[in-house]
């Protein structure tokens, strides 16, 4: 049994197959290793008020992230995008620093596997 995460949604994770199948883990793993250069997108329309794009793409990744368990992310992204893309001064930085700490505790889960 793995330890409670609240950054990523283990039963999730196990439902999907990921925690017993390689290819399924692989998979996580490959969106996993991408968070941080979706992030920089995201900040790259954030910074140059590229509206569309920033809608696009924060949509894009929250429904990304709740499939592949990183709730807290998702939930992160869902509740800026709810609130206004370009509303809540601080937000982006809160995402980066999410995602960051997301990538490194499914990393960490998916490095335990043994395939």
């Amino acid at each position: 049994m793995l330890p409670k995460n609240s950054l990523i949604d283990l039963g999730r994770l196990e439902s999907i197959g990921a925690l017993n199948d390689p290819e399924v883990a692989a998979l996580v793993r490959c969106f996993t290793s991408t968070l941080s250069n979706k992030i920089g997108d995201i900040r790259a329309a954030h910074e140059s008020a590229d509206s569309s794009s920033l809608k696009f793409l924060v949509h894009r990744l929250k429904g990304t992230c709740l499939t592949c368990c990183l709730t807290k992310l998702g939930d992160c992204l869902a509740e800026w995008e709810k609130g206004g893309l370009e509303s809540e001064a601080g937000h982006m930085e809160k995402i980066e620093e999410i995602a960051h700490r997301s990538s490194l505790a499914m990393e960490s889960i998916l490095a335990d596997l043994d395939f």
